[in-house]
């Protein structure tokens, strides 16, 4: 369980690296000591940060595959045309 938790607590210390500085700005001791992880344990886990950032995309993709799949729970309407327009208020669409 400690793994897990070193693990997750190095990809959220990527992600906010990343929100202030660029990719090749930040190295994996970067990320391991802004995590507070020894930097070896950091290493068991990612040869590199190019690991670190693959991970993350990985992560970022399993969520954006759950958030596409997930059924729509309540169509959104939006009105087409002028409101004021009897054809324009009785077309509707969905996006």
């Amino acid at each position: 369980m400690r793994g897990i938790a070193r693990r997750d607590k190095l990809l959220e210390s990527a992600r906010e690296l990343l929100r202030t500085r660029e990719m090749d700005e930040i190295s994996l001791g970067d990320v391991a000591k802004h995590a507070k992880v020894p930097k070896g344990s950091a290493y068991h886990f990612y040869s590199n940060i190019v690991d670190v950032y693959a991970s993350l995309v990985a992560l970022h993709d399993k969520d954006l595959q759950a958030i596409m799949s997930a059924p729509i729970r309540k169509p959104v309407k939006k009105l087409v045309g002028d409101h004021g327009n009897s054809v324009g208020s009785r077309r509707r669409v969905l996006f």
